[in-house]
């Protein structure tokens, strides 16, 4: 995927996501959700991209199985399970619907993330909630 490299405070805004909601999708549904951080994807929203300045910041961890349909060998899919970008066409309605839209899903996890993590970002760029984002990204910050 082509994308910019983070900055510093979305480094630590994509580590401290995955650490605090796991996969969002799993966590959203209740599913037991014990993934390793390096184990999840970042799924980009698709109004940002992953380019644009604070792209990384609308960012959500989630699992291979929710972000692709990415299941271990010898397993299937099971039917109707929400997947965001299925290899066998879309289903980001269904998704959307079971799960949220990218922007529900970008302030789900902004209020899950820990206070340590917002003030180390909030201290780089003076953003310190997923209000103040929409705000700078806006242009009214």
């Amino acid at each position: 995927m082509n994308s910019r490299t983070p900055t510093k405070a979305e480094r630590i805004y994509l580590e401290a996501a995955k650490i605090a909601v796991g996969c969002v999708a799993c966590n959203k549904l209740n599913y037991e959700n014990d993934y390793l951080p390096e184990y999840l994807a970042i799924h980009h929203s698709t109004d940002k991209g992953s380019k644009a300045p604070l792209a990384h910041f609308f960012g959500v961890p989630i699992c291979g199985v929710h972000h692709q349909g990415v299941v271990p060998s010898g397993m299937k899919l099971p039917k109707g399970e929400p997947v965001r970008h299925s290899p066998l066409g879309s289903h980001e309605k269904v998704f959307k619907e079971k799960v949220g839209s990218d922007l529900e899903l970008v302030r789900f996890v902004w209020s899950k993330l820990s206070l340590d993590a917002i003030d180390a970002i909030g201290e780089i760029t003076g953003i310190y909630s997923f209000d103040d984002l929409l705000k700078i990204d806006s242009g009214q910050g």
